[in-house]
C-alpha cells in the first residue's frame, strides 16, 4: 500500500488549489497587457518625433542648400568683379559690404550689379577710377531707382545700363525719357560731340 499513499500524495499534490496559479497567470496577463498598450504609445510617440525629426531635418538640409548656393554666388560675383576692376576691387568690395543695407540688395546682388556696369563703363573708354566712381554711382542711383518706384533694384540698375548701352525703353519704367536728339543736345552741350 505503500505505492498506494504513494499515488494518493502524487493525486494530492496534483489536485492542489490553483488558485494561487490562476491569480499569477491573471496577474501576468494583465502586466502584458499594459505592457503593450505602453509599448504602442511609446511606438506612436517616437514615430510623432521621428516626423517632427524628418521636418526638423528637411528644413536644416534646404538651410544649408540655400547657403551653399548663396556662397556659390558671392564667390562668383567676387572673381567676377576682381576681373572687371583688378586693383581698384577692394573698393567695390567695401562698397558692397553694407549694400542689404544700403541699397537693399545682398551683397552678391550688389558685386554683380556694379561688374556688369563696371564691364559696360571700362568698354565705353572710362578710366579705372571712372569706372570704379561711376560704378557706385549708377548702382546706388539704381537702388534709389527701385526704391522710389516701388520695383526691384536690379531691374533699375539693369534700365540705367540699356539706357547707357542706347536702349531707351527700359529706362522709361523710371520716367526718364531719352531721344537720340536729347542725348546729342546734351553731348555737344557737355563738349562731348560736335554739333555737326
Amino acid at each position: 500500500m505503500a505505492s498506494g499513499s504513494m499515488i494518493a500524495a502524487l493525486y494530492a499534490k496534483l489536485s492542489m488549489d490553483t488558485k494561487g496559479f490562476d491569480k499569477g497567470v491573471k496577474d501576468a496577463t494583465k502586466g502584458m497587457q499594459q505592457l503593450e498598450k505602453q509599448t504602442k504609445m511609446s511606438s506612436d510617440q517616437i514615430q510623432k518625433m521621428g516626423l517632427r525629426a524628418g521636418v526638423a531635418g528637411a528644413a536644416i538640409l534646404g538651410f544649408m542648400s540655400y547657403a551653399s548656393k548663396s556662397t556659390s554666388d558671392l564667390n562668383e560675383a567676387l572673381d567676377v568683379t576682381t576681373s572687371i576692376f583688378k586693383e581698384s576691387a577692394d573698393a567695390i568690395i567695401d562698397f558692397t559690404e553694407t549694400s542689404e543695407r544700403a541699397l537693399g540688395m545682398s551683397q552678391a546682388a550688389a558685386l554683380e550689379a556694379s561688374a556688369s556696369m563696371g564691364g559696360l563703363l571700362k568698354n565705353m573708354g572710362m578710366s579705372s577710377d571712372q569706372t570704379l566712381d561711376w560704378s557706385k554711382k549708377l548702382v546706388q542711383l539704381g537702388a534709389d531707382l527701385g526704391s522710389a518706384f516701388n520695383k526691384d533694384s536690379a531691374q533699375a540698375i539693369g534700365a540705367i545700363g540699356a539706357a547707357l548701352r542706347g536702349e531707351s525703353e527700359p529706362i522709361r519704367a523710371f520716367n526718364v525719357f531719352l531721344s537720340d536728339a536729347t542725348v546729342r543736345a546734351k553731348a555737344v552741350e557737355m563738349g562731348l560731340a560736335d554739333a555737326a
